[in-house]
């Protein structure tokens, strides 16, 4: 498709998100409620001056066995402090690792077996956290998403599978930045998301199973998707195998969806507003109610605006391309 404004699809609920645990946050001005610990900064105000010297004190509940919660820290986001996590990785380099070689739970040989059961989240990574590495692991049995990283620099995951998540199974938020190569991601509601300014890399990875969306790109992050497969035809939920609703460049990606959704609509390929700026080449959208869709997009009022020429749908049940140009609602 030539560079062109895009229009999202659906905004997604993305309810309450995490900031930073422990080291790996910054910028608050007030200290932590830890589980089982009273702060008074915390603690309930006083209706009037004349008590507000004695504070009743505030303490949290103990998270489940295995679980750690997450400290909100960060300003910018105000996150959801109750959500807990299985394992943290914020330090800094080599030594901000999970893997293989790292000391842990092993499934198999030289691979790491993350069962984060019970906990909203697998591995979080705060804004602090810069140049970690997953590698090599098996991150499942998390509630909300598997992998999340809140505005930490430069994530990379590689030879990795994660499996579930009611909001995604992989999560790069709030100016986050990072890759997934060379995995594997499965039964989720969304399999990959990059949204708030977010930047990364997918690459050479498979994304299955996805009720909602495979891989969605939102909210003025930019990022690159490239020789990917994303495989829902086993699930006839709706949904969209790639959403780009921000900046970037999908090339060697193959859509294959289950052709006949039981609600909503299906399609390989959804570009919807907010104005960012997309380059394709070789895209290929197999067995989709709708192959190719361009949604109230300024300046794509044709099949030949929309695609290049090694892009491909083919077997679509509704139709290859769909191109809506009126009627088209106002931006939120």
């Amino acid at each position: 498709m030539r560079l062109a404004a895009v229009r999202l699809f659906t905004v997604l609920a993305t309810g309450a998100l995490l900031s930073a645990c422990g080291g790996g946050g910054g910028g608050s001005t007030s200290p932590a409620v830890l589980p089982g610990v009273t702060s008074p900064d915390g603690a309930a105000r006083a209706v009037n001056s004349a008590t507000r010297n004695a504070p009743a004190p505030v303490t949290t509940a103990p998270p489940p066995a295995g679980c750690t919660y997450v400290v909100t820290k960060n300003p910018a986001t105000q996150l959801d402090t109750s959500r807990t996590a299985k394992s943290f990785t914020t330090g800094s380099g080599e030594d901000a690792e999970e893997s293989g070689e790292h000391e842990g739970e092993r499934g198999g040989r030289g691979r790491l077996n993350l069962d984060a059961t019970g906990c909203d989240y697998g591995i979080y990574l705060g804004p602090k956290s810069k140049h970690a590495r997953i590698r090599n692991a098996r991150i499942h049995g998390a509630g909300r998403a598997q992998i999340v990283a809140e505005g930490s620099d430069d994530l990379q995951i590689t030879d990795t599978a994660t499996d579930g998540g009611s909001f995604a199974s992989i999560e790069f938020t709030y100016g986050a930045s990072g890759s997934v190569e060379r995995s594997f991601v499965t039964n989720a509601f969304v399999g990959i998301i990059y949204n708030f300014s977010s930047r990364g890399l997918v690459g050479e990875t498979l994304v299955t199973n996805t009720s909602f969306l495979g891989i969605d790109i939102t909210a003025n992050s930019n990022v690159t998707v490239e020789d990917t497969r994303i495989d829902n035809s086993m699930n006839v939920g709706g949904g969209v195998a790639v959403q780009l609703g921000a900046n970037g460049v999908l090339r060697n990606v193959t859509a294959i969806g289950a052709g006949v959704p039981n609600i909503g609509i299906q399609a390989g390929f959804f570009f919807g507003y907010l104005n960012p700026h997309v380059s394709t080449s070789h895209l290929t959208a197999i067995n989709n109610q709708y192959g190719f869709i361009s949604y109230c997009i300024a300046g794509i009022n044709s099949v030949a605006d929309l695609t290049n020429a090694h892009d491909v749908a083919q077997n679509s049940t509704v139709a290859n391309y769909f191109i809506l140009t009126s009627a088209c609602p106002s931006p939120p």
